[in-house]
């Protein structure tokens, strides 16, 4: 997410117009109130572009973002990056911050330049007393980014298994695709989120991607050596011999070197021979070198 300045450096501080940022992001509240008693504009942009309430709000200084909203404060003010206080305070999880600014005005709907919503950041933190509230507004489980993933792509991303129930729950599509076409159990798989997964898995999520270029998440387990999650799929029903870019995933651990992966996908019944792949998995391991997967395959029956 782009725009989410959490501090400010010292050469950007010799930069403001004023001292009311500084005061702002400190959480000075009489100093606040000083400064806009001296006529200090409110929604006074420094040359970050930032106003006073989106240093306040992300540090969570509640009684300043109070003070700022009581005197006009913009609530829907963007910054560069298109970031909104509403965004900026669902990040950190805010609840308090982005229950005020609901009250005030916030547009839930509102997006940065990677069309990322509040809801989005709030998902990829975590944060679920957030998500309740932005839900409460309206916040769209449908809502995507630009590339395509929506909040529970976004939860499953980052393993926050709390989050990915509770938008499940709230009526998120499981198997709602991003712009490659996959689901967020592949995003969840790839990141070796074993819980998440098999939450996804009872919820109906499919393991196939609607892209023939990604095949199904045992292959994104697989690519990033996720033993686990790749062990979990197959008790579910994976298909060992299922292709992306006619690769087997016993093909990908092989190409990677991922003796554990191998032990695992040949042991389960995966084909040491496949009709798939630009050579014998053999033939991969001699050229690699691999004396395990070498004498592992030969085994299993693998040829050249």
């Amino acid at each position: 997410m782009g725009g989410l300045l959490l501090a400010v450096s010292l050469a950007s501080m010799a930069l403001v117009k004023s001292n009311l940022h500084y005061y702002a992001q400190e959480g000075k509240l009489a100093d606040v109130q000083t400064e806009l008693q001296r006529g200090v504009p409110v929604d006074e942009l420094d040359e970050n572009g930032l106003t006073a309430l989106m240093y306040a709000v992300p540090h969570g200084r509640l009684e300043v973002v109070q003070l700022l909203l009581a005197k006009g404060a913009d609530p829907n003010v963007k910054d560069r990056q298109g970031d909104t206080p509403l965004i900026r305070a669902s990040l950190p999880g805010h609840e308090s911050i982005v229950q005020l600014l609901l009250e005030k005005g916030a547009d839930v709907a509102a997006t940065d330049r990677t069309r990322f919503t509040a809801l989005h950041a709030a998902a990829q933190k975590g944060h679920v007393g957030v998500i309740e509230k932005l839900l409460a507004k309206g916040a769209s489980l449908q809502a995507k980014e630009t590339g395509g993933a929506s909040p529970l792509h976004i939860a499953a991303q980052q393993g926050k298994l709390d989050a990915v129930r509770l938008l499940l729950d709230r009526g998120a599509n499981v198997n709602a695709v991003d712009s490659q076409g996959m689901g967020a159990i592949f995003r969840a798989a790839g990141n070796g989120h074993l819980e998440t997964v098999g939450l996804l898995l009872d919820r109906k999520a499919s393991m196939t991607s609607t892209n023939p270029l990604f095949g199904t998440a045992l292959h994104s387990a697989t690519r990033e050596g996720h033993l686990a999650v790749a062990e979990l799929l197959i008790a579910r029903g994976a298909k060992l011999e299922a292709q992306a870019l006619l690769q087997t995933p016993l093909w990908i651990a092989v190409e990677k070197g991922q003796v554990e992966m191998v032990k695992l996908l040949v042991a389960k019944g995966a084909n040491v021979n496949p009709s798939s792949g630009r050579e014998s998995l053999l033939a991969m391991a001699k050229a690699k070198g691999n004396l395990e997967l070498i004498e592992l395959l030969r085994s299993r029956g693998a040829k050249e």
